[in-house]
């Protein structure tokens, strides 16, 4: 069960962040023609929903989906309100209470694979995730001395492509300026 966890991770990676040289996916992150824009001065709230308008005005789809990594979603639970020198109360909630996973109405995906200084938006009928057969895993002891030592060698493997059709519709929001 590990094994399928970090095969379906790794995956992610590369659907995120993907190069797409050689064996790897060409990820959301290195898309050519993605809609890019700067937090700069602006909080994480406004910088999204500014971003959002910028892929809806390129791409003509309504973003459907945020992704961020878990850094990122803890620095945007625990902001508060400016009240008592910022010390007001938070503005996702009670810590108490679990905080609802959604900004501007939008669900929030949390993934360690996609850096901490990036945020994600975009609309699932941007592209497609093709995948051959799903996740496999396999064991043998029939690796060479394998049998007779009582080794395992266990093999999981997934075969993914990833077609982006509007490119426009997905969203990079950089955090470090």
């Amino acid at each position: 069960m590990r094994l399928s966890k970090f095969v379906q991770l790794a995956e992610e990676g590369e659907l995120v962040n993907g190069t797409g040289t050689g064996n790897h996916l060409e990820g959301l992150l290195s898309l050519s023609e993605s809609t890019v824009d700067t937090q700069a001065e602006w909080d994480i709230d406004t910088a999204v929903m500014r971003l959002m308008a910028r892929v809806y005005q390129r791409s003509f789809m309504d973003p459907q989906f945020v992704v961020m990594s878990p850094n990122v979603w803890a620095r945007y639970v625990t902001l508060r309100t400016n009240l008592n020198g910022g010390q007001g109360q938070f503005l996702a909630g009670v810590p108490n209470t679990a905080a609802t996973r959604t900004i501007w109405g939008l669900p929030i995906t949390v993934t360690p694979v996609v850096p901490d200084d990036k945020v994600l938006i975009g609309n699932s009928a941007a592209g497609m995730v093709f995948r051959n057969g799903g996740l496999r895993v396999e064991s043998s002891t029939g690796y060479g001395t394998f049998f007779g030592e009582g080794l395992v060698a266990i093999r999981g493997k997934v075969r993914t492509s990833f077609a982006v059709f509007r490119p426009q519709a997905i969203g990079v929001l950089d955090l470090s300026s």
